[in-house]
């Protein structure tokens, strides 16, 4: 009698743990089945400066490098980097979306994602640029550029590992996502009569501010001591 309910006992246990570990594998399956993520650029272009008198009218940023990092209570970690030898511009006064920025993450519940991007160098090419129109009430109007040809790198938790809420991305399910760089955030420093008296070139008729390494220094070490920050995002 005890042998028979100890056969039976141990048939149940066996049948249960086929049960457990098929659902398991099929979790494990439903983990690893991709999610397509994409990504827009853009630029803020609100007023820059207590009098919101300089604003951005087209910029662009060329992206040598793209990171993304995640954390997943139930499955593995990752981390997927995609290199562009050549770069991509990225032209920041559109909010349309890049193919060569959509990702196929493994989908799941995600504590944390991470995303950083470089810019790109090159001698031949501006990384960061930025146009802008600024109204002196002393002086016409100027055209103010600045333009950036170092390494730069971007930095955005999309889920911070401190947050309590988890977020999940379903297969099928594709997420968009928009970044926009903060313009004002790097000019924030600057002081206006800085900015009033700032050296400029007659370029076909208009008064053209540069700001780069060899021309307006000042402003320029300014701005690029604030130009990783204040990175904002929305999911549509």
């Amino acid at each position: 009698m005890i042998s028979k309910y100890f056969k039976q006992a141990f048939l149940f246990f066996v049948a249960l743990f086929l049960i457990m570990l098929q659902m398991a594998c099929e979790k494990d399956g439903l983990y690893k089945n991709p999610t397509t993520i994409s990504f827009s650029i853009n630029m803020d272009t609100t007023g820059i400066g207590p009098s919101d008198d300089l604003l951005l009218s087209n910029g662009r940023l060329i992206i040598s490098e793209v990171t993304i990092s995640g954390q997943r209570p139930m499955a593995e970690n990752f981390e997927f980097i995609r290199s562009f030898e050549n770069g991509i511009s990225i032209n920041l006064d559109s909010n349309n979306y890049v193919s060569e920025l959509e990702f196929d993450l493994p989908q799941g519940e995600y504590s944390a994602i991470n995303l950083s991007f470089k810019s790109f160098v090159d001698t031949n090419s501006i990384s960061i640029l930025g146009n802008y129109s600024y109204s002196n009430p002393s002086k016409p109007s100027s055209i103010v550029q600045f333009d950036y040809r170092d390494l730069q790198e971007f930095n955005l938790n999309l889920i911070d590992s401190n947050n309590t809420e988890l977020m999940l991305l379903n297969e099928g399910d594709a997420q968009k996502i928009q970044i926009s760089l903060d313009p004002k955030f790097w000019f924030k420093e600057v002081p206006v009569p800085l900015l009033n008296n700032a050296d400029f070139d007659l370029i076909d008729g208009n008064q053209v501010i540069q700001i780069n390494e060899s021309s307006n220094l000042e402003i320029y070490n300014i701005v690029i001591a604030a130009i990783g920050g204040n990175l904002s995002f929305q999911i549509e």
